[in-house]
């Protein structure tokens, strides 16, 4: 339901399947409760939709630096998205913020990227061989 909601926020997602997915996360509440006599702590609600805790895939320092300034530009992003219907200005520049201070990590790598493949030499030409080849 979380994503279909982001997607909905977006201009995209399923409008229509929201009601359903709303009974089923009530459902899921219900369940839980019935099962350990207790609803479900703000910590695993909020563990279970982090994008903070997400798998990384970096080999490398610099990797992972792409990567956690990407995380940061989707969570200031959202933080912007979320600011924008609540009408809350200070809140949507403080995301802006945030979402900013990946994106210049992301430039400094590019623009990084860009300056070393210019140092690179361009290999040379080769020139055709002469070889010799034996009449048959």
């Amino acid at each position: 339901m979380a994503a279909n909601v982001i997607r909905i926020v977006r201009g995209a997602g399923s409008p229509a399947e929201l009601g359903r997915q709303c009974a089923e996360v009530v459902q899921a509440y219900r369940d839980y409760h019935a099962a350990l006599g207790e609803w479900p702590s703000s910590y695993l609600i909020s563990e279970t939709l982090s994008l903070r805790h997400r798998e990384n895939h970096a080999t490398s320092d610099r990797a992972w630096e792409w990567e956690e300034a990407m995380r940061q530009m989707v969570a200031g992003g959202l933080q912007v998205a979320a600011s924008q219907l609540l009408k809350q200005n200070t809140q949507q520049r403080a995301g802006e913020s945030e979402m900013f201070d990946g994106l210049r990590v992301i430039e400094k790598q590019r623009s990084e990227n860009a300056a070393a493949r210019m140092q690179k030499p361009k290999p040379k030409p080769r020139k055709p061989s002469k070889r010799r080849t034996k009449p048959e």
